[in-house]
C-alpha cells in the first residue's frame, strides 16, 4: 500500500473530502483508506522524520512512500500551480549536508533543498539557487527515512511563492484548495504525464567524437535538464567553454572523452559531491599499490571501503596489514570533507 505524505492537513483537504479515510492512529495523524495511507507530519525535518519512522516500522504493508506539498522557488523561471516531480534532494542546515537522496521517479526533473527553517532574503535564495530549483522543509526526512527502510519514495511539489518576495501567508491559505485539488488530480493519473519534464536535445549525444554507453546518456540528459533550468545559456556557454573544447581536443579515446565530460558535468549539476569524490579519490590512490585496490565509490554516502588484495608470499602479506593498519579512518572522514 501506500503511504501518502503531507506536512499540513490542508494539503490534503481533498482527499479527506473524495476518500473514505478512518482515523488509524490519531496521536501520528494516521488514516487509512481501502487502498492507502494518509499521514500529515507536521512541519520540519525532525517532526516528519519520527513520524514516517514509527509509521514504516509499524506497518510492513507500506511498498511506496508519495510525497504532496507547496514549496518555495529558487528560480524565477518555474510557474506557480503547476506540478513538479522532485528527482534528487538535499538538506541544508547552516551548511550543506554531503548525503543526498534521489528519488524512484525516472522522469523527475527538479531538484530540491530542505532547511531546518524559513529563509526569506535574496541572498539565502542566491546561495541556495546554486543547487536546486525549489525549497522545502520536509523532503529530505522524507527520503532519508525511505532509504533506511528500503522503501522507494516520490515527492510532487507546487511552487506557492519565492523566498525573496513579500510572501502574502493569508493568500497561500486562501489558494490551499487548488493545490489540493492539483495534488488529487496527479494521484489519479499517475501514469499520466501530467508532471512537467523538459525535453533538452543536446549534441553531446550526436557527436561523433564521444562515445556514450546508454546509461550515461540518461545522465547527460539528467545532468543537462537541470543545469538549463538554472541557467538558460548554460548549454551555450558550456559548449563553448575551455575545458569542453580542451577535452573533445585530446588525444583520449571516444569513450575516455565521454567519462571526462560526464565528470565535468557532474562537477556543475552538483559541485559539493563533485569536490568530495575528487579528493576521496586523490586519498585512496595515494594508498593504492602493488598489493592493494580499493573500490572507494560508497565512501562518501556510507563511509564503506571495499578493496582487493593479493598476495603469494608472508612478506605480501605483512604489507597488506600493514597497508590497512595506516588507514585513520576518522582522519580520512574530516579529510574527505575539507573542501
Amino acid at each position: 500500500m501506500k503511504l501518502l505524505c503531507f506536512a499540513h492537513r490542508n494539503e490534503a483537504k481533498t482527499f479527506f473530502d473524495r476518500l473514505k479515510l478512518s482515523p488509524l492512529d490519531t496521536s501520528l495523524n494516521l488514516f487509512k483508506s481501502d487502498q492507502s495511507f494518509i499521514v500529515i507530519t507536521g512541519e520540519g525535518i525532525q517532526n516528519t522524520t519520527e513520524a514516517l519512522s514509527i509509521i514504516v516500522s509499524k506497518y510492513e504493508q507500506i511498498t511506496e512512500i508519495i510525497n504532496y506539498g507547496v514549496c518555495a522557488g529558487l528560480e524565477n523561471s518555474l510557474k506557480k500551480n503547476e506540478l513538479f516531480s522532485i528527482r534528487t534532494v538535499y538538506q541544508y542546515f547552516d551548511d550543506f549536508s554531503f548525503k543526498s537522496h534521489t528519488s524512484s521517479d525516472e522522469q523527475a526533473d527538479l531538484d530540491l533543498i530542505s532547511v531546518h527553517k524559513r529563509m526569506y532574503s535574496p541572498d539565502d535564495k542566491l546561495k541556495l539557487s546554486i543547487y536546486a530549483q525549489v525549497l522545502d522543509m520536509e523532503t529530505w526526512a522524507i527520503a532519508s527515512v525511505a532509504k533506511r527502510f528500503k522503501i522507494p519514495w516520490r515527492s510532487f511539489k507546487t511552487i506557492s511563492d519565492e523566498i525573496d518576495e513579500n510572501t502574502d501567508c493569508q493568500q497561500i491559505i486562501k489558494d490551499v484548495d487548488i493545490y489540493s485539488d492539483l495534488f488529487w488530480n496527479h494521484f489519479n493519473s499517475l501514469e499520466s504525464s501530467i508532471v512537467k519534464k523538459s525535453n533538452i536535445t543536446s549534441p553531446l549525444l550526436e557527436n561523433s567524437q564521444l562515445h556514450f554507453t546508454h546509461t550515461q546518456s540518461h545522465l547527460v540528459k539528467k545532468y543537462l535538464n537541470s543545469l538549463k533550468l538554472r541557467d538558460v545559456d548554460f548549454s551555450k556557454n558550456f559548449f563553448h567553454s575551455k575545458q569542453y573544447l580542451s577535452i573533445l581536443e585530446s588525444d583520449y579515446s571516444k569513450k575516455e572523452k565521454a567519462k571526462k565530460i560526464i565528470t565535468l558535468l557532474e562537477s556543475k549539476y552538483d559541485p559539493i559531491t563533485s569536490k568530495e569524490k575528487t579528493k576521496t579519490k586523490e586519498i585512496f590512490n595515494s594508498l593504492k599499490n602493488k598489493y592493494l585496490s580499493f573500490d572507494h565509490s560508497d565512501f562518501i554516502e556510507r563511509s564503506s571501503i571495499k578493496f582487493k588484495g593479493q598476495f603469494s608470499n608472508e612478506v605480501d602479506l605483512k604489507n597488506i596489514i600493514a597497508t590497512l593498519e595506516s588507514i585513520d579512518l576518522q582522519k580520512l572522514k574530516g579529510e574527505s570533507k575539507d573542501v
